[in-house]
Formats: C-alpha cells, sequence, structure tokens
C-alpha cells in the first residue's frame, strides 16, 4: 500500500536572527492516515558556523504551527533537534495524538536564536534527573564532539548520550550489507554505574576499581537481561509503565522520558552496525588488536575499564570492543543475515542451532579474555540466559530506532 501525503500550508517566511541569517520554510508534508508524524523540510542562509579555530556561531530553531486556530511551538532542540547550519534539512515532527491536522488551515513559521550548543541532531542527550530530552550537533570535528562528552563528568552521570547512526548505507557486517530505513541512536558509552544507579540505588557491583579509576565510570556489571526488560520476549516491546515503579531499567528510563522513544536493547545487527562505524575491517579499528582501542586480557589493570579509558570508533562510540560483553534483544543464534532488516528481531523459530533460552551477547568479550577471539563480528554464537542474575561480564547499551 503506498503512503499518502498530504501538503500542509506552507509559510515561506523569512525569521529573524543573529547577523543576515534566515530560515525560510519550503514544505510540510503529513504522513497521513498512517501515522501523524509530520515532515518539516526548510533552508537556512547564513545560518550556525563551526570553525576550526573556535571562532563559532551557534544558532536554534524554534518552528511554530497554526493548526485550525491553535498554535503549537515546536523547540528544534528539545523536540526534534533541527540543525541551524546553512542549507536545505528535513525534520520531524509528532504532533499531539488528538490534533487532527488539515492541510486548509495548517501554517508553520520559524525563527533563528542565538545558543550556546550545536543545533542538529547528531547526539541524543537524556537528562536522568529530570527526563528532558535534547539534541546537539557535531562540533567541528568528530574528535571535537568525543573531547565534548568525555571531559564532562555529567555526561557519566547524569546525563545519557546517544549517537545517531544515519538511515541509508551501506553498513557492512558479518554475513550481509545493510541499508537501514530508520536513523537509530545507539549510547556512546555503556550504562555507568552512576547511571544504572539513578534508578537503582540499591544495586552492587562485582568488579574491583584500580587505584587509577573513578567506580562511578565504570561500565554497570552483573546485569540480568530479564530485569533490563521486564521479561519481555524479544520479539515483544517493553511494556509501559505510567509510574516510576518496579525495577525494570527500560521501564523506568522511558517512563522517565514520557514513553516517547521506546528505548531498549539493539538487534544484533543494529548493534554491529554500531560497533563497525562503516568499516569492515576485524575491529572497528584496523586488523590487528590494539591496547589504545580496547581492555582485554592484561592490558587493563586486572579489571574492567572506565567506559571512556579508550580510544572510540569513527563514529565517537566508545567501548564498542573488548571490557565487557553487551546484552542485544535477540535469541541467541544464526540466522540474522536471513532477516530483511537491521532493525528486525530474530524470532524463536528463526534462531538456527542454538539456545533459544539464551540472549545473545555483543561487544568483544570480558576483560581477562584474549581479543582475537572477539572481533568485530565474531558474537553469532556467545550468550547468557536471561533470567541469570549472576552474570558479571554483562553489562547494556541504550539505543532507540526512530521511527
Amino acid at each position: 500500500m503506498k503512503k499518502l501525503l498530504m501538503m500542509i500550508g506552507a509559510a515561506a517566511v523569512a525569521a529573524t536572527g543573529a547577523n543576515a541569517a534566515s530560515v525560510t520554510i519550503d514544505s510540510v508534508t503529513q504522513r497521513w492516515p498512517w501515522n501523524n508524524k509530520i515532515d518539516i523540510t526548510y533552508t537556512v542562509t547564513d545560518g550556525q558556523t563551526l570553525t576550526s579555530t573556535g571562532n563559532d556561531v551557534y544558532m536554534r530553531l524554534v518552528f511554530n504551527a497554526t493548526i485550525g486556530g491553535n498554535s503549537y511551538t515546536i523547540d528544534g532542540v528539545n523536540d526534534i533537534g533541527a540543525s541551524a547550519s546553512s542549507g536545505q534539512h528535513t525534520v520531524t515532527w509528532t504532533p499531539p495524538e488528538d490534533l487532527k491536522v488539515k492541510a486548509s488551515d495548517c501554517t508553520m513559521t520559524a525563527t533563528l536564536y542565538s545558543a550556546d550548543n550545536p543545533s542538529g541532531d547528531d547526539y541524543m542527550v537524556v537528562d536522568l534527573d529530570t527526563g528532558v530530552v535534547s539534541y546537539e550537533g557535531l562540533l567541528y570535528s568528530q574528535e571535537l564532539s568525543n573531547d565534548r562528552y568525555t571531559n564532562n563528568v555529567a555526561y557519566k552521570t547524569n546525563k545519557l548520550v546517544l549517537r545517531k547512526v544515519p538511515r541509508g548505507g551501506p553498513y557492512y557486517t558479518q554475513g550481509k550489507t545493510w541499508t537501514t530505513e530508520y536513523d537509530f541512536y545507539a549510547g556512546i558509552f555503556p550504562v555507568t554505574r552512576a547511571q544504572y544507579e539513578k534508578f537503582d540505588s540499591t544495586k552492587t557491583w562485582n568488579y574491583s576499581t584500580a587505584a587509577t579509576q573513578t567506580s562511578g565510570y565504570k561500565p554497570a556489571d552483573h546485569l540480568c537481561w530479564n530485569t533490563l526488560r521486564a521479561s519481555a520476549l524479544p520479539t515483544e516491546d517493553i511494556p509501559a509503565i505510567e509510574t516510576a515503579s518496579g525495577d525494570s531499567f527500560f521501564q523506568l528510563l522511558n517512563c522517565l522520558t514520557g514513553n516517547k522513544y521506546n528505548f531498549d536493547l539493539p538487534t544484533v545487527k543494529m548493534a554491529e552496525i554500531a560497533r563497525r562505524a562503516g568499516t569492515s575491517t576485524t575491529y572497528s579499528w584496523g586488523g590487528s588488536p590494539d591496547p589504545d582501542y580496547a581492555a582485554y586480557k592484561n592490558n587493563n589493570d586486572g579489571t574492567t575499564s572506565e567506559v571512556d579509558a579508550h580510544l572510540p570508533n569513527n563514529w565517537g562510540l566508545y567501548d564498542t570492543q573488548g571490557n565487557i560483553w553487551e546484552w542485544t534483544i535477540d535469541y541467541q543464534g544464526g540466522g540474522y543475515a536471513t532477516l530483511s532488516s537491521a532493525f528486525e528481531r530474530l524470532s524463536e523459530s528463526t534462531a538456527t542451532s542454538i539456545m533459544t533460552a539464551n540472549r545473545a551477547l555483543s561487544g568483544g568479550g570480558d576483560y581477562n579474555a584474549a581479543l582475537s577471539s572477539y572481533n568485530a563480528g565474531s558474537l553469532l554464537t556467545n550468550g547468557r540466559a536471561a533470567d541469570s542474575t549472576t552474570v558479571m561480564a554483562v553489562t547494556a547499551r541504550v539505543y532507540c530506532i526512530m521511527k
């Protein structure tokens, strides 16, 4: 069935901003009636400027939609991650569920304002105290953005940062190359102990802390898959809760953020796409083990390393190989390459060869193993029981799919 598109009245209004900056609405298209999402295409002239010299000019966009005589403000930072850099962009707004849009009575305008952080949707930032979700763009380079998040302890304690993996590709994985139909976000770090304790202050940790480490920045360990996902099966979504009760990490995280983003574990192939970061080599950094990029036997003080102790991959994701295993949403087994989408979950009937009671692991092994056993695609036969409460060398990384 083809998707019907309804063009909403677009007001081509230049907005005010710093210097000669302006923004024009090009089109507003509703994906109706199959969902209530609205795509806004706009063009920025003389917009946000990112430089290698530090003479940056940051801007943010605010959209205003007038529908049926009612006004709706759309914050480009907290709502949709709209880029204010020069050029044409498209962002997606999800209006209130009860909003009935008619092409004849809708107009939209936009305004540019000065900002303290780069606009865009390259990063999603979740405030773990308030539940506010905001977006930030890349700085002048990936390296500068990496420094932004590793040098500020808030992003390893009070805030959760996820990096966008744009739809498209091709993305190479073991056994198949994928073209993805949705953007998705992957946590730049595994969940840290300090972040997990925001939801469970009674959790105890198993791995010791070396003299040079700060325990709050180590990955959360000894995490039970069933506890993370409220015992929902791999093919089931996590049940939403309306009040912060229970001990399911993802239920509590989703409740905190208004049950809007469906944060969850990744499929096996989502995890591999994020881990490889556009590469096809044995490891995301090349063909040989490298202690600068990963914690493995004899290079990590005899315990798990802190989440930012090693170099990141090309997309600014840390600790994606070595150090400690990460849960995925899928059953353990083969059959992943037979799926039609990197977002499709492996069903019990599709899993071939291994135990469906187990859940597949990602990430490249525990800190006490030789890294050469755990290359970028080697996870198809590694798994643990979903109900295990004694698994030490397993953590979680937060993902969400932007459908």
